[in-house]
């Protein structure tokens, strides 16, 4: 039987969502940006991971840690901050080595004439930063290129993951840290300096346009021009440091401009008879190439700098033969050192030059990348260059060049972005935003210039309502070559974007190649905060990250390096697994916190124990220290209590033995289908009772704190304080709820039976924070032993006296804090005493802990009240912190107490 028809007709199928195809393409005008080498801009991305970056209108500098987003400003220069309106945003921002200094060029604004250098100083927080010095600069003496002398030696691994240190960069500084070396527009190299133990800035210059040289306590010399109807205004710059060279080149590109013209023959007097019929064919003789000289020289000019020291700094500078070029506009100059791939063959010096070719302004323009290569005999003291390849794109833009650095042994890469000029996406009406890609990034090879076939292609995303408007103008690399930072060319709000880099291949070896980049980051003390960005991503899998990090503390094994850096690979894995830990929920949370909490104590332990070592006179540990001690002891007894409570809990669950899980009347319980197929204990805190390294830790602790009780008994007290310590810390020892005697003696046991596990699975196990399936008899048997040796009692360690004082109030039905809570948020993550909030503080950016001591709070001039002064011993092991946490993160500002308000009465 059919239905009736419905009376409104039938019912239309339901809309999906529309959608439109959106064409977009961009013009000359959008590249021109790109040669704007006069006002340029600039981003700097430092080795602790701060982003610098000018800000898109004012003359100041702004700096964003990533990936924790934390921004800041550095503080502006005196001149400036009287008048912000004459200058123009940093044209120069440069780095040096270390993020120890940092230096900035302000131009002048357009009705005012001088401009401003200015040298800052960082302290022990990434985002304490102090003005060191700064100077005027005339306006025709603009900044255009900045590098640092003196980098110290890299380690690199070859492809057989064994590392080398390469050699140093450029000509040795003994006698001067730090040595900066400027480029200026009127073709003058000058060298800033500061004597070693001396805080006073000092400058020697010469020209690059003819041979001369500078003594420390010489007068310059005035440069000589060739032509005195054009006026040569310097506009790009490169310096170039080759490996194990005793000097340094530039390179120049300049802009050709006619000298104004003063005619002194029109006399405006009554009665003078001119020629203007003579007169004006010679001025347009005189300016007949002024079409010419206003556009940039077609050649790139070679300098070659010497520095020597005799009692005084000597600069000499030295012309070599120019480069002919001829391909348009230059939008980037760079020199690219390489060293030495074998013994025989030299170090490889290449000079990029990147250029941009409008046509007649009617499409978008053809990026050209030429290389020269530039050798020295052995014999000889003098550089030569010649040309090594070019390379042209019909249909694309080259926006960014960024070399590699130099990570690997090898010729190492050349990484360019090149920008697509039209192209289309799928946008549906009501969604706002969406990334489109608008290019890629590739690997070259150098000096060949060709694709690096090893390297997979990075794509270059940028939101849709800005596809076709805002394009990449320029970048820089992460301190590890994974990441690329870009500034937008909206000069009324940039945009600072992070886009990834092209990764190699896998190898045929079994070693991932974010292995050896991880071990080569920590061997060299690089900030890895690039590489936990990586591998915090979803896509990449919980087995493939312990994977890596298994490979890198196998690699840091084989360097013998197997100290410090363990506790730096610990923190690396306590951020990763921090981060996952975030976006992760329900079980997973639950386990990846613990994770990462694990970690931490580890690290703990490990610092802990260097306190104890480091604070030690000829009698023992030292006494000046012991309410330090004390509150250091307390927290490895907490830390012993927490691993107890898990054996105890863990031993009465259903993943242990048949002997140990009887219920009450002897009979074998039933296995439960969770338990049926695995039996593994998968707990982050078990890991120091069967691990080698974590049990060696608490062998040490348990060790350090016997040797101070043994101490204390047996001292005569004679003050008060010292009487009250000795109760106290013997109190707490002896009435703990462990054993610690006898469980000092138990953990050797585990030392033998952990001796017994493959150093594979050791490994695995410090990059997982948990123990491993090969583990697990192992930790079975430890439990039992732990929980059956009587050293726990148990009615002290899950009841607290201060639990039965309070009674039910100390109930609560609040919920429990957030699991990305900093771990002991209340405790100074240094000392482990409580956090007096009256001081300053700092705090890590990667375990979120808060220090008063790394922040110089238990100085005595502090004038914080303690009890007893702290031994000098104890403040020296306090200011080792100052630079970084216990697990390798960075510091910055915490909370700062503000000077007393006084109120004045009757105002």
């Amino acid at each position: 039987m059919s239905s009736a028809p419905d009376p409104k007709g039938p019912k239309s199928p339901p809309k999906a969502r529309a959608k439109e195809e959106i064409h977009w393409n961009t013009g000359w005008w959008d590249y021109y940006p790109l040669v704007e080498q006069l006002s340029p801009r600039r981003i700097e991305w430092s080795n602790s991971s701060v982003i610098f970056s000018a800000h898109s209108s004012e003359p100041r500098i702004l700096a964003r840690h990533f990936s924790s987003s934390k921004h800041f400003s550095i503080p502006t220069p005196t001149p400036i901050l009287s008048q912000p309106d004459a200058f123009d945003p940093p044209t120069v921002i440069s780095l040096a080595p270390g993020d120890v200094h940092l230096f900035a060029y302000f131009p002048p604004g357009q009705r005012y004439s001088n401009g401003t250098a200015c040298l800052w100083k960082r302290g022990p927080e990434i985002d304490n930063w102090t003005i060191d010095d700064s100077w005027t600069i005339a306006p025709s003496a603009g900044i255009i290129a900045a590098s640092w002398l003196g980098s110290p030696r890299e380690w690199v691994a070859n492809d057989q993951a064994e590392f080398v240190r390469l050699p140093r960069r450029g000509p040795a500084t003994p006698v001067s840290d730090p040595t900066l070396l400027l480029i200026t527009q009127d073709h003058r190299a000058t060298l800033c300096y500061m004597r070693q133990f001396s805080n006073k800035l000092q400058m020697i210059s010469v020209s690059l346009s003819y041979p001369n040289s500078t003594a420390e306590t010489g007068t310059p010399a005035n440069l000589d021009r060739d032509n005195v109807n054009v006026l040569q205004i310097c506009s790009t710059a490169a310096i170039g440091l080759a490996y194990d060279a005793t000097s340094v080149l530039v390179a120049t590109r300049s802009h050709v401009l006619p000298y104004p013209t003063v005619n002194n023959d029109h006399e405006m007097e009554l009665g003078l008879n001119v020629n203007y019929a003579q007169e004006q064919p010679q001025e347009k003789d005189q300016l007949s190439t002024s079409d010419e000289s206003c556009d940039e020289e077609a050649i790139i000019a070679v300098s070659q700098i010497n520095l020597a020291f005799s009692g005084q700094m000597v600069m000499s500078s030295q012309p070599l033969d120019p480069i002919p070029i001829s391909h348009g506009n230059v939008s980037d100059l760079q020199f690219v050192a390489r060293p030495a791939i074998s013994k025989e063959s030299p170090p490889s010096l290449y000079l990029l030059t990147l250029s941009l070719n409008f046509g007649n302004y009617s499409s978008t323009p053809k990026s050209c990348l030429t290389c020269h290569s530039f050798s020295k005999e052995s014999d000889s003291s003098t550089w030569t260059w010649e040309s090594a390849a070019s390379r042209e794109w019909e249909n694309q833009v080259v926006a960014v060049m960024a070399p590699s650095r130099v990570h690997r042994a090898g010729p190492g890469g050349l990484y360019v972005s090149l920008l697509s000029t039209t192209g289309s996406f799928q946008a549906r009406r009501d969604q706002k935003e969406k990334e489109v890609r608008i290019g890629s990034t590739r690997c070259l090879q150098l000096p060949q210039l060709d694709d690096n076939v090893q390297y997979d292609t990075a794509s270059v995303f940028t939101v849709s309502t800005k596809v076709g408007k805002e394009l990449p103008i320029c970048g820089a690399l992460s301190s590890n070559d994974l990441l690329l930072c870009t500034l937008s060319s909206n000069i009324f709000a940039s945009q600072v974007s992070v886009h990834h880099l092209p990764r190699p291949y896998a190898s045929p070896s079994d070693v991932p190649p974010l292995a050896v980049g991880l071990a080569s980051a920590i061997l060299s003390r690089r900030e890895t905060t690039d590489f936990v960005h990586v591998l915090s991503l979803p896509s990449l899998s919980l087995g493939d990250f312990v994977n890596i990090v298994y490979h890198t503390l196998s690699i840091l094994e084989k360097q013998k390096r197997s100290g410090v850096v363990i506790r730096l690979t610990i923190g690396v894995c306590l951020e990763v697994y921090r981060n996952r830990a975030r976006t992760a929920k329900g079980t997973e949370k639950e386990s990846l916190d613990a994770r990462w909490r694990s970690a931490h104590d580890l690290c703990s332990l490990i610092a802990c124990n260097s306190a104890f070592d480091d604070c030690r006179d000829a009698d023992g540990p030292d006494l000046g220290a012991i309410w330090q001690f004390f509150t250091l002891s307390n927290w490895v007894i907490a830390l012993l209590e927490k691993i107890m409570k898990e054996a105890v809990l863990r031993n009465n669950g259903p993943t242990m033995s048949k002997e140990t899980s009887d219920d009450l009347f002897g009979a074998d319980p039933e296995p439960s289908p969770a338990t049926e197929g695995s039996s593994q204990i998968d707990s982050p805190y078990l890991l120091h009772i069967v691990h080698p390294y974590a049990l060696q830790g608490l062998k040490t602790a348990l060790g350090n704190i016997k040797t101070l009780r043994d101490r204390l008994r047996v001292l005569n007290a004679q003050g008060e304080n010292s009487h009250l310590a000795k109760g106290v810390f013997v109190d707490m020892v002896d009435c703990a709820s462990i054993k610690l005697d006898a469980l000092e003696e138990i953990i050797d046991g585990f030392l033998i039976g952990a001796a017994k596990i493959p150093p594979e699975d050791n490994w695995r196990s410090l990059a997982a924070c948990e123990p491993t399936l090969a583990m697990q008899q192992q930790l079975v048997d430890n439990i039992r032993t732990l929980c059956n040796s009587g050293v726990i009692s148990k009615s002290q360690l899950y009841i607290k006296p201060e639990e039965l004082v309070d009674g039910f109030e100390s109930l609560t039905l609040e919920t429990p804090e957030d699991l990305d809570a900093p771990q002991d948020k209340d405790k100074d993550v240094i000392t482990k005493g409580l956090l007096l909030k009256q001081v300053k503080s700092v705090k890590c950016q990667r375990c979120g802990g808060e220090s008063e001591a790394a922040a110089g709070a238990s100085e005595p001039t502090t004038g914080v009240l303690t009890v007893g002064t702290p031994s000098p011993r104890w403040r020296a092991w306090e200011r080792i912190w100052m630079t970084s946490c216990i697990c390798g993160g960075a510091w910055v500002k915490g909370y700062v107490v503000p000077a007393p308000v006084t109120n004045v009465i009757g105002q």
